[in-house]
């Protein structure tokens, strides 16, 4: 299923249309580059419309291998299911499985150590059946630890999950939910931070208007006010001018609003999804902000296969001024899903894994992945899918050095086809 501008009560029939495309007749793991190694490669429930792979997210040793571990969704079948893999071997961790209609596994996150056993912990997003609900799952054990709930019918909570860091400093790590379709599912949405030593709601932030979508992304980034307290990120897909979408920087001391930073003149889904603290890419002192739009129409769009050029770009966490950004070279690219992978090239800025996840280079709607430095925004690698219609970069993150050979690996799904890699990083030659 491609990611368009879909409202919560039409994302499932929509789920079945755009996922009935099949996968074209060409190998998994078949690509333009020849350098590319697939370390491990993850397969989802056969069938059309499953989405394997809908999100993914890198998450701490939870094995005890000293090699970070994956998390991917599967919201789309029954009542959706989230997988947790070793990062070394591929071995399968942990699944949990959400009842019928619950959509588990829509978003997922690292939820870092909530219960003080020094192992990560783990969120997944269940937005479905009533208000939605956002489990949380000991890294260590797999046991459900606490179970987040919605306000009201509709909300959609669970849309986005992420850690919050440690917003009330008690040495445990916070939770945030995003719900974009609250209040009530009239569309305003909220964010809502709970303590991960009590559970107990912190704060509530909210959109604007009715309509925005406010919580359609959430992540966390580090301290960007030096009040020594980590802040958040909050995605509003629908807000701004022409309902173009805006992104918002919050304290996580008060939970004023820092920054707001706005769509670009062709933005649609600015915010959707992808929102992402990347470290200090622009080595000012200051965390900097990834925030992509994969349906920016700058180099234009095809309203028949739904589809769009998307824009990427990261901003300054100092004053939320652009830093770098990419476009998709033109109307079927749907660049934007991504947001750090790292410092790959070791010149000591943070660089950026984006996916253009419909984009042709290789084969029809096969899709790629690149890495850009952020020093200047150059293209350090290219990964380039020849297998047709599987959409290679439909979400995709840096995940460490999972094979240990001195350079950071990636994860990347390829969503309609079912699948999701590990792939090993590699120095790029200039």
């Amino acid at each position: 299923m491609s990611r368009r501008k879909v409202y919560w009560p039409t994302i499932i029939a929509a789920a079945a249309l755009f996922g009935a495309i099949a996968v074209g007749a060409n190998a998994a793991g078949a690509f333009v580059e020849p350098n590319v190694q697939v370390l491990q490669e993850f397969d989802g429930t056969a069938g059309p419309g499953t989405d394997f792979g809908w999100a993914v997210s890198e998450l701490g040793d939870v094995d005890g291998d000293h090699v970070e571990d994956a998390i991917v969704g599967e919201p789309f079948t029954d009542g959706g299911s989230t997988y947790v893999y070793s990062g070394r071997t591929g071995s399968l961790l942990y699944r949990f499985d959400g009842a019928s209609g619950d959509y588990n596994g829509f978003a997922m996150a690292d939820a870092r150590d909530v219960n003080g056993d020094r192992v990560h912990d783990i969120l997944v997003g269940a937005p479905g059946n009533g208000a939605g609900h956002v489990d949380l799952y000991s890294g260590k054990t797999g046991e459900l630890l606490h179970r987040f709930i919605g306000a009201s019918a509709g909300d959609a909570f669970g849309w986005s999950v992420s850690s919050a860091g440690d917003v009330d400093r008690d040495h445990r790590a916070d939770v945030l939910i995003g719900a974009s379709q609250g209040f009530s599912g009239a569309g305003s949405g909220y964010a809502s931070i709970y303590s991960g030593r009590t559970y107990e709601l912190i704060r509530t932030l909210s959109g604007d208007r009715v309509g925005d979508q406010f919580g359609s992304g959430a992540a966390s980034t580090r301290d960007v006010n030096r009040d020594h307290v980590p802040d958040q990120i909050v995605g509003a897909r629908d807000a701004g001018d022409g309902a173009r979408g805006q992104v918002y920087v919050y304290s996580g001391e008060t939970g004023e609003r820092l920054l707001t930073i706005d769509a670009s003149s062709h933005g649609d889904s600015f915010g959707s999804f992808f929102v992402a603290g990347v470290g200090d890419v622009n080595r000012d002192g200051t965390p900097d902000i990834y925030a992509a739009d994969y349906y920016d129409s700058t180099n234009g769009s095809d309203p028949t296969n739904f589809t769009a050029s998307g824009r990427a770009a990261v901003y300054s966490g100092r004053n939320g001024r652009e830093l770098l950004s990419w476009v998709g070279p033109d109307a079927d690219a749907g660049l934007g899903p991504g947001r750090g992978a790292g410092d790959v090239n070791h010149d000591g800025h943070e660089d950026l894994i984006v996916g253009s996840y419909t984009s042709n280079a290789g084969a029809s709607n096969a899709g790629r992945v690149q890495i850009f430095s952020g020093a200047d925004g150059s293209v350090l690698r290219t990964i380039t899918s020849k297998a047709t219609n599987e959409e290679l970069g439909f979400d995709a993150v840096g995940l460490g050095d999972t094979n240990q050979d001195g350079a950071l690996d990636e994860l990347v799904s390829a969503a309609n086809g079912n699948r999701v890699y590990i792939i090993a990083g590699a120095r790029p030659k200039p």
